[in-house]
């Protein structure tokens, strides 16, 4: 597009179309518009050609159960360090969230981590080190996942 400023004594530092040139500027905008769509569409296509639903990585390091610090972490620095009330958990570093909440990315995490085993009642409870009472974490379960199972039988999805 040709902007002609020298013409008009026109201010450089500004950008005009003239109303002659605003239907061949709109055609150029739209041809331009329509080829960016149209490579973002065969990019996303592209995308979700390569897309795996359920993809793990086979080059994860290698890592035991045994070997891992149990208890909540903060998501925001890392530390286990927290403090509770009735209901919140409050990091070191000002970070708050509802134990609820806590719980339920600490259950999501082990189960990322170890996606063969069944989530048990007894499996977060030393997953957490053992610091929320097992009926905390059986109602948390229950409200938050799905129930397998019956009595000692009973797992959670």
């Amino acid at each position: 597009m040709e902007f002609r400023h020298h013409n008009h004594n026109l201010p450089k530092d500004k950008a005009f179309i003239f109303s002659y040139k605003i239907e061949e500027h709109l055609s150029v905008l739209d041809r331009t518009n329509f080829s960016q769509q149209n490579k973002q569409k065969q990019l996303i296509h592209l995308l979700m050609q390569h897309h795996q639903e359920n993809y793990r990585s086979n080059e994860l390091p290698t890592y035991e159960y045994s070997d891992l610090k149990k208890g909540i972490y903060c998501p925001e620095c890392f530390s286990f360090e927290h403090t509770n009330t009735l209901r919140n958990r409050t990091c070191q570093c000002g970070f708050k969230e509802t134990i609820v909440e806590a719980l339920v990315r600490s259950i999501e995490e082990n189960s990322v981590l170890f996606p063969n085993d069944k989530i048990t009642v007894s499996v977060v409870y030393d997953w957490l080190d053992k610091e929320y009472d097992k009926q905390k974490i059986q109602r948390t379960l229950k409200n938050h996942f799905q129930v397998k199972g019956e009595n000692k039988g009973t797992y959670y999805c």
